[in-house]
This record gives structure tokens, sequence and C-alpha cells, in this order.
């Protein structure tokens, strides 16, 4: 059961990430407009996969969760495209 835990607050976490990544208005590098549209437009379809995950966590295996957590931290490393994050 703490395994499942564990994937539940991992995927609430990369959809918070993903929510405050598309919240980003003011991107510091010279392809601004392409970095706002991948962030608003194309990142956020990746919640509906998350909500996806947290309904049959029970059946998610050791490589996804791994891969999740990859994942969480290259949305990481990325926000630091934004000045103000």
């Amino acid at each position: 059961m703490a395994v499942e835990e564990d994937c539940a607050v991992l995927l609430k976490k990369l959809i918070g990430i993903v929510d405050e990544i598309a919240e980003i208005s003011d991107f510091k590098c010279v392809v601004r407009r392409q970095c706002r549209d991948l962030s608003r437009r194309r990142l956020k379809l990746l919640t509906p996969l998350f909500e996806e995950f947290l309904e049959i966590r029970e059946k998610i295996t050791e490589e996804t969760v791994k891969a999740l957590v990859l994942l969480e931290e290259t949305l990481e490393s990325a926000k630091e495209f934004s000045p103000g994050l």
C-alpha cells in the first residue's frame, strides 16, 4: 500500500509541476514563443495522463514509477527557463 501512496504523491506532484510550468509567461530563452506554446498547450496534455494513472495506480509497474520520477526531475529542471521561478 505504501508504494501506491508514494505513486499517488508523485502523480499529484507532477500535476502541480505541469500547472506551475503552464503559468510561466516570461521565458528567458531566445525561443520564447515556442516555450510558451509548449508549456501552455502541449505540456498541459500530460495532466489527464497523470489523472488516469492516479485512478489505476495499483497496476503501475516499478519501471513506470522510475520513468515518472525521471519525468519529474526533467520537468523541475525545465522551470529554469523562466526567470521568475
